[in-house]
C-alpha cells in the first residue's frame, strides 16, 4: 500500500467515523494515601459517527518513576454509542488511592482497553499528549503521593467541681470553649 493511499484512507476514516478526544481535564499534582481525589476531563466526539463497539472500557493508570503499573481505576465514562458534537461532555470522578508509597514521579495515564482482550487499546483522535507504546495516554506527569498526617488534638476537661474556680470553665469542656459555645449565665 503506497503511502499517498494510505494518507487518504486516513482521511476517509477521519471524515466518517468516531473522534473521541480529550479537550481538557484537571486533577491535583499531590495525591495523599488512603485518600480519594478527583479527575474531571472534557470529552469529545468530533467525528461524524458514534462509537458502536461496547466492549470498550475507559482505564486509570498510575504509574510510578519505574515505569510500574501501581493501581489502576475504571471510568464510569462510556464511550459506547457517545454521539458526535461541537461541544464537551464534563465527567468528574473521584477515585481512591490506594497504600502507595509517598513518593514523587508518579505519572496518570489514560488507556481505553478492549474488554474482550481482542484489539490493542483505542486511539483517540489528539496528538498531544503522544500516545504511549502501551497505547495509553499520559494525562499528568510529576505527581506526588503523600502521606497523610493527622494533627490530633488532646481536648482536655474541666472538672466539675474545682474549689474556688470561677471562671466560665468550671462545668464545660476545652471542646465547648474551642467551639465557641455561648456562655450561659448558669455556667458562671
Amino acid at each position: 500500500c503506497s503511502s499517498d493511499l494510505r494518507d487518504t484512507l486516513r482521511e476517509a476514516f477521519k471524515i466518517t467515523g468516531y473522534r473521541l478526544n480529550l479537550t481538557g481535564g484537571s486533577m491535583n499534582s499531590t495525591l495523599y494515601q488512603n485518600s480519594t481525589f478527583n479527575l474531571t476531563l472534557k470529552w469529545r466526539n468530533a467525528g461524524n459517527a458514534p462509537l458502536y463497539q461496547k466492549r470498550w472500557k475507559v482505564t486509570y493508570q498510575l504509574i510510578d518513576a519505574n515505569n510500574a503499573v501501581v493501581q489502576t481505576w475504571n471510568s464510569l465514562f462510556n464511550p459506547y454509542l457517545y454521539l458526535p458534537s461541537t461541544t464537551d461532555s464534563v465527567v468528574s470522578e473521584n477515585f481512591t488511592l490506594g497504600n502507595i508509597p509517598a513518593a514523587s514521579g508518579y505519572r496518570i495515564t489514560i488507556k481505553i482497553i478492549d474488554t474482550t482482550g481482542y484489539l490493542p487499546p483505542l486511539p483517540l483522535a489528539m496528538n498531544t499528549p503522544g500516545r504511549n507504546a502501551d497505547g495509553s495516554y499520559t494525562l499528568r506527569s510529576k505527581i506526588s503521593v503523600a502521606a497523610i498526617t493527622t494533627n490530633f488534638v488532646a481536648v482536655p476537661t474541666v472538672p466539675d467541681s474545682v474549689p474556688g474556680q470561677k471562671d466560665v470553665t468550671q462545668s464545660r469542656s476545652m471542646a465547648a470553649i474551642i467551639a465557641g459555645e455561648e456562655v450561659k449565665k448558669s455556667d458562671r
